[in-house]
């Protein structure tokens, strides 16, 4: 089911077996993972259905290192989150990108490629992106002569698309319709909540904008909010680990990666919507 907590009485306490912060592709995803198993699962999400220009002003953020426009243009407070903004685009790391790299302090992932594949295959599935095809082969189906490259210095790799990138439009019935999820619409989690030795959560705080509050108490918790979110939610949870919750190395958040972008033109239209499908025909506006 989904539903608003500003239909809820202030100071309402929500028990799930599972508590899932933040409905968006990851939120989602493990929601959809628990539908008609004996488990009680709670999403707790920021947003609402649509867009709102009070609930996306929480993202308003200043930015004191390298630019970046994707804190503002590329986050969304809604259900289904970034994925409303998301063209669907997607491309598995390659094995170099979780390597250690001499030159790169802190470098080199603590899992291997092998470890991610079956979990790839997985989220494939979820973004329906069909069977995956070797650029070679794409290449010989439309009957063009890949360009020639020394493959120990340079190689090809195709992205896919999904054709349902929305994840709030595309699951929302299902989760709508499942009797043992519950996604709680505009709540705004402030703080996690844990034992003394920070060793276990206890509790998670959240309210609406207009400040009525409320609390879930879960088996298990899963924080799904984002790269930038959920390092700003561990910081914040500060009332027994002072630096944040899973702070005591002071590393939440100083490993944030981004794409490289380039701005090389502005163009102003009153028709956006009409030309962003033109442009991209793989971008579903939500």
């Amino acid at each position: 089911m989904i539903q608003n907590f500003s239909d809820f009485d202030d100071g309402a306490t929500i028990e799930a077996d599972v508590c899932i912060v933040g409905g968006g592709a990851a939120g989602i995803t493990l929601a959809r993972e628990f539908v008609g198993t004996r488990f009680s699962v709670l999403v707790l999400e920021a947003g609402g259905i649509e867009a709102e220009a009070e609930t996306q002003q929480i993202y308003s953020s200043d930015v004191i290192g390298l630019p970046h426009a994707g804190i503002h243009d590329g986050r969304a407070r809604i259900f289904g989150r970034t994925t409303t903004l998301w063209g669907g685009q997607a491309l598995r790391f390659d094995r170099f990108d979780l390597e250690k790299r001499g030159w790169v302090p802190h470098s080199g992932w603590p899992i291997s490629l092998e470890e991610l594949e079956p979990h790839y295959d997985r989220a494939e599935r979820v973004l329906q992106l069909g069977a995956h095809v070797p650029y070679e082969a794409l290449c010989a189906e439309f009957r063009v002569a890949p360009p020639k490259f020394d493959p120990a210095r340079l190689y090809m790799e195709c992205s896919r698309w999904s054709p349902k990138p929305n994840f709030g439009k595309t699951y929302r019935r299902e989760l709508q319709r499942a009797p043992n999820i519950r996604v709680l619409l505009h709540a705004n989690v402030t703080s996690i909540l844990t034992n003394g030795s920070t060793s276990a959560v206890e509790k998670i705080e959240f309210q609406t904008l207009n400040g009525k509050s409320g609390m879930a108490k879960a088996r298990i918790y899963a924080v799904c909010c984002g790269g930038i979110e959920t390092a700003r939610l561990l910081l914040a949870s500060d009332r027994v680990e002072p630096h944040g919750l899973g702070n005591k190395h002071d590393l939440v958040g100083r490993f944030f990666q981004e794409h490289i972008h380039m701005r090389f033109g502005e163009l102003r239209t009153s028709q956006r919507k009409g030309l962003q499908t033109a442009s991209n025909p793989f971008t579903e506006i939500g």
